[in-house]
């Protein structure tokens, strides 16, 4: 090999190696996040004030066996008269299910019972990489029916996620799961989108990476990013839905909620919280988070109106 063609094969092996590096750490770095501990979330929870009245509340923690056997650490909050209405929270990418514990006080007040959980690879959980919502949507589905086989067919289940939990939720459409309604607060209908930004934003790096850390991520983690698309199960629904998004969210635009309004074919509200940013909108407006939670709930029939 002449000396030139050995020098430009060189340069040729070590980019595409660098490529390669780069590929699959952007890869791991999407799959395998930080997490939020439970103790640095009940902090948190100590600090908002809701801490005691959520210890206050009467809960069962247990265990359901996902469909590939994996299994998820979840918690009954009973409410607080009976009642057949359950609502299953889903918390955020990277949180646990402490995340989920402001939205369930604001469940339990409407009385309902709350069940939240460790997303898989979260909270109490064996670690296991994140999948943006293809296992966990499975995952999900199965928590639904474990209510059902529970507490009778006869019960009412609704939905409410928060930034992936929101995501995952409306990717369980697919399934065509019993349920009444989902609240979906911040959440993605294409991931390609976020990932683009935060290439550009995070990294500065050129948008061909996205292709090559999907592929590695593919062979690494078992799916491609292109993959996780929740606005694609939105064509035919009719599940009511409710989304909510911050007008003010740097990392998942409130576009990704009005492109999933516009596309579900069933009953839809969207509400744009002014100044909030990812996931604070109950916290920048609690009194009117709960407002449109409360009124979307008697306008689909899962509350009576007290006005009528």
């Amino acid at each position: 090999m002449k000396r030139s063609s050995r020098l430009a094969f060189i340069i040729t092996a070590s980019s595409l190696g660098g490529v390669g590096a780069v590929s699959a750490a952007l890869a791991g770095y999407v799959s395998q996040p930080r997490r939020t501990s439970l103790a640095a979330r009940s902090k948190d929870l100590e600090k908002e004030g809701r801490w005691d009245k959520f210890q206050s509340i009467p809960s069962m923690p247990y265990e359901v066996k996902s469909h590939d056997g994996y299994t998820l650490h979840a918690q009954l909050l009973k409410a607080e008269k009976p009642s057949s209405r359950f609502v299953i929270i889903s918390h955020g990418y990277g949180d646990n299910h402490y995340g989920a514990v402001k939205y369930a006080l604001m469940y339990h007040d409407l009385g309902f019972n709350c069940i939240l959980y460790d997303l898989r690879g979260h909270g109490e959980n064996k670690k296991a990489p994140v999948t943006l919502g293809q296992k966990e949507s499975q995952d999900l589905l199965t928590l639904i029916g474990d209510v059902r086989m529970t507490f009778g067919r006869h019960v009412s289940i609704g939905l409410h996620g928060e930034s992936m939990g929101a995501s995952l939720s409306i990717m369980a459409l697919r399934y065509r799961p019993d349920i009444s309604f989902i609240v979906s607060d911040c959440g993605y209908g294409d991931i390609i989108k976020i990932l683009k930004d935060q290439l550009r934003r995070r990294f500065h790096l050129p948008q061909f990476f996205i292709r090559t850390a999907s592929l590695a991520n593919r062979i690494m983690y078992g799916y491609f990013f292109g993959s996780i698309r929740p606005i694609r199960y939105l064509k035919g629904n009719e599940i009511p839905i409710c989304f909510i998004h911050g007008d003010a969210d740097r990392f998942i635009s409130p576009d990704q909620s009005e492109d999933m309004y516009k596309t579900t074919w069933g009953y839809s509200e969207i509400h744009l919280f002014p100044g909030a940013d990812h996931a604070e909108c109950l916290l920048s407006d609690e009194k009117r988070y709960r407002q449109v939670v409360r009124d979307f709930l008697i306008s689909i029939g899962q509350l009576p109106d007290q006005k009528a």
